[in-house]
């Protein structure tokens, strides 16, 4: 099976870089572009108002610089020769993307559990 386009989020985690390892693997032996995406998570707090404003402001900041950073890192390891394009996701947009990766997290875990007891030795 061969695919014109990939796409692969990545949010610093062993499993992503995983993820991403496969994704390069796929789009060099398919000739395919590679398409990464991170979304930044809202910071706890970000809608405060008065004192802890500019504390919760502070802590959006980094986050965001965080997930530019792990953004930049992925696109680095792939391969000058093979078609790349990053996007980052914030706001409403990532909201819905974490909250879509929580439920597909969920659903590839209980199939990998099903699967592992299909597939068991034990007696």
């Amino acid at each position: 099976m061969s695919f014109r386009s990939i796409l692969v989020a990545v949010d610093g985690s062993r499993h992503s870089d995983t993820a991403l390892a496969h994704a390069i693997e796929l789009a060099r032996d398919g000739n395919a572009r590679l398409t990464i995406l991170t979304a930044t998570p809202s910071a706890p707090g970000a809608s405060l108002t008065g004192p802890g404003a500019v504390a919760a402001a502070a802590a959006a900041s980094r986050i965001e610089h965080d997930f530019v950073e792990i953004l930049r890192a992925a696109v680095d390891r792939v391969p000058d020769d093979l078609p790349v394009t990053s996007v980052h996701a914030s706001g409403p947009a990532a909201q819905r993307w974490w909250a879509r990766r929580s439920a597909i997290v969920s659903s590839w875990r209980a199939n990998a559990s099903r699967s592992r007891r299909r597939h068991s030795t034990a007696p």
